[in-house]
C-alpha cells in the first residue's frame, strides 16, 4: 500500500516540475508545424488556451493594461524561429481550446506596404 502512494506522489510531483517544459515542447511543435506547412492557422483542440497564455507570457507576449490573466481572450507577440521572425497569436477558441495563427513579420509588412503605398512615401519625408 506504502509502495502506491510512494508512486503516486513521485508521479504527481514529476507532472507539476515538468510541465512548463511539457508545454514549450507541444507549442514549439505546433507552431513549427504551421510553419513547415504552409498553413496560417489551425485549432489546437488539445490545449485549452490558459497553456497557450502561459506559453505567450513566457516569450515576451504582454497582457493589455488594466487586463487580468482570466479575462483574456488572445495575446500576440513576437518569436524567431529558425532566423525568420513570426507573430504568433494565440486566442480562445469557443470550446476553451486554444486558435494558433502566425504570419511571418517580414511578409506581413510587405503586404502592407503594397496595400498601402502611401504610407510608405509619408514615412520616407
Amino acid at each position: 500500500m506504502y509502495i502506491v502512494i510512494i508512486i503516486l506522489i513521485i508521479f504527481v510531483l514529476w507532472c507539476i516540475v515538468s510541465g512548463k517544459k511539457r508545454r514549450e515542447d507541444i507549442f514549439t511543435y505546433e507552431i513549427r508545424k504551421l510553419i513547415y506547412s504552409g498553413n496560417k492557422d489551425t485549432v489546437l483542440r488539445h490545449v485549452y488556451f490558459e497553456a497557450a497564455l502561459k506559453y505567450a507570457l513566457e516569450h515576451g507576449g504582454q497582457l493589455e493594461p488594466g487586463t487580468m490573466f482570466m479575462h483574456t481572450n488572445s495575446i500576440m507577440f513576437m518569436m524567431n524561429i529558425d532566423g525568420e521572425d513570426y507573430w504568433i497569436f494565440f486566442s480562445r477558441f469557443r470550446d476553451g481550446s486554444a486558435f494558433l495563427g502566425i504570419s511571418n513579420v517580414q511578409e506581413s509588412l510587405r503586404e502592407f506596404r503594397e496595400r498601402f503605398p502611401f504610407l510608405s512615401e509619408i514615412n520616407k519625408k
